[in-house]
């Protein structure tokens, strides 16, 4: 008999969640003053995030292929 999981525990949930998270920051916190060679801090910000969605899409690929291993 395979258990129901709920459906918060889900990946796919749980990391869009996080990605609403950071949204609602970059867009609450928009930092509008000059950051190095130039470039806003909200541009550097939107640059770094770009690496944090790599990272956040290799571990959701991580997570999936790990959970449909156990079923």
């Amino acid at each position: 008999m395979q258990e129901k999981s709920s459906v918060l525990k889900s990946p796919g949930i749980i990391m869009t969640i996080i990605m609403i998270l950071e949204a609602i920051l970059l867009f609450a916190w928009w930092p509008t003053s000059i950051g190095a060679f130039g470039i806003a801090k909200v541009g550097w910000l939107m640059i770094f995030m770009y690496f944090v969605w790599a990272a956040q899409c290799f571990i959701y690929i991580y997570w999936i292929e790990k959970r449909e291993g156990k079923e």
